[in-house]
């Protein structure tokens, strides 16, 4: 038993050294970039959430992030701005929702504004952030200026 349970415990700690950082920089030409570093950076949050897998970080560097559809976030990753609210802000534009969480994520240190969604249950709640579980949590964000229906 006591073997078995070291073996978990260093399984897990391995697996959790292995996590992954990727960049994301608004000032970027397109989403080509691998994101495995700065000069490599996706241009939207959404390209380098989607390579992520559960432990990951998703570094976000100053600048706005004009949204064509909502960012969804469905993992237990980090999505993470470098410098804060102040200069990161997620925009959706006036007609898209901003994010859609769940999975256990985190996502710390943005605004996230402009936010829009009409529509019947569950498409009716969180123009800015739509949490679809218990498990998300959002931290050190600025969450103004969003709206739901009509």
């Amino acid at each position: 038993m006591k073997r078995k349970l070291l073996f978990l415990t260093l399984l897990s700690t391995a697996l959790s050294t292995f996590s992954v950082e990727y960049f994301v920089d608004a000032s970027m030409p397109d989403d080509t970039g691998s994101a495995t570093n700065w000069a490599t950076a996706k241009k939207t949050i959404q390209a380098a959430v989607d390579l992520t897998v559960d432990g990951d970080t998703v570094w976000v560097t100053n600048g706005t992030y004009l949204l064509s559809t909502a960012i969804s976030v469905t993992s237990a990753i980090t999505v993470q701005s470098v410098n804060g609210p102040r200069v990161t802000v997620v925009d959706g534009g006036e007609s898209n929702r901003c994010f859609n969480l769940s999975g256990g994520c985190l996502v710390s240190g943005l605004t996230v504004t402009n936010g829009h969604v009409s529509g019947e249950y569950p498409y009716c709640y969180g123009g800015g952030i739509y949490c679809a579980d218990a498990l998300p949590m959002v931290s050190n964000c600025v969450i103004a200026g969003n709206s739901v229906g009509g």
